[in-house]
């Protein structure tokens, strides 16, 4: 043997200081600003395949829709209530994608509006300037 007095040295780190360590670095998670958090969720929810709304839920809404629109002139239901109609699968899907996709542009579009006038908060003011914005002639005799 080469060196016969030689012995391993002790570790400098104990189990307890090395604990210590990873608790310490547990506490210094990395904290991201809002802005990354909110365009993180944005791609998560892009990439999942279902809705946000829940298609029962969805259904419901829209035949109390269809009802509404198609009640007689004194309040009451027609003969042949809507709601006794079965919609196919696909067309509720469709219908559901689309007003999903029409609320997130609509509420996108009112937050830009939000942002544009230096706040955090949306309100009702941007709800109504986006609807304003997007159809003009609608609302061509109000000032």
């Amino acid at each position: 043997m080469p060196f016969p007095d030689w012995k391993p040295q002790p570790t400098k780190f104990t189990e307890k200081r090395i604990r210590k360590m990873e608790d310490e670095h547990a506490e210094l998670k990395r904290r991201y600003k809002q802005s990354c958090i909110t365009l993180r969720e944005m791609k998560d929810s892009q990439k999942r395949n279902f809705h946000e709304i829940s298609p029962v839920s969805f259904k419901r809404m829209v035949k109390q829709v269809l009802d509404l629109v198609h009640k007689t002139p004194n309040g009451l239901p027609t003969r042949d209530t809507l709601s006794d109609l079965n919609m196919s699968k696909i067309a509720l899907e469709i219908l559901q994608e689309d007003a999903e996709s029409f609320i997130t542009e609509y509420f996108y579009d009112a937050t830009e509006c939000t942002l544009h006038g230096n706040r955090i908060t949306l309100g009702p003011a941007d709800m109504k300037l986006v609807e304003r914005l997007k159809d003009p002639h609608r609302h061509r005799n109000l000032k």
